[in-house]
């Protein structure tokens, strides 16, 4: 039976919100990392890209059309924005 912290500690799938091709940034390191160790179910969350380094990137995150287990933002103002989108898709009504 799976623990229910799982899609925490061990998320089959994670939304990485505000990602970024700066490599120095959070986000972009982030990205980085989930790329270089070839995580399965890693979904860029942008709007100002389509593509960084050839990694489709989704407007939003009711664009993944997938289960996410885990989102990751970066702090900002549209934190509380965000979290209630994220609330939204899990529950189905985007």
């Amino acid at each position: 039976m799976p623990h229910p912290l799982d899609s925490f500690f061990a998320p089959e799938s994670i939304a990485l919100i505000g990602a970024s091709r700066d490599h120095e940034k959070i986000p972009g390191r982030l990205l980085s990392m989930l790329r270089k160790n070839d995580y399965p179910a890693a979904y860029p969350i942008i709007r100002s890209y389509a593509i960084i380094d050839g990694l489709k990137m989704h407007k939003s995150i009711a664009e993944v059309g997938q289960p996410v287990d885990l989102a990751c933002h970066h702090p900002g103002k549209a934190v509380l924005a965000r979290s209630s989108k994220c609330a939204a898709v899990a529950s189905g009504t985007p």
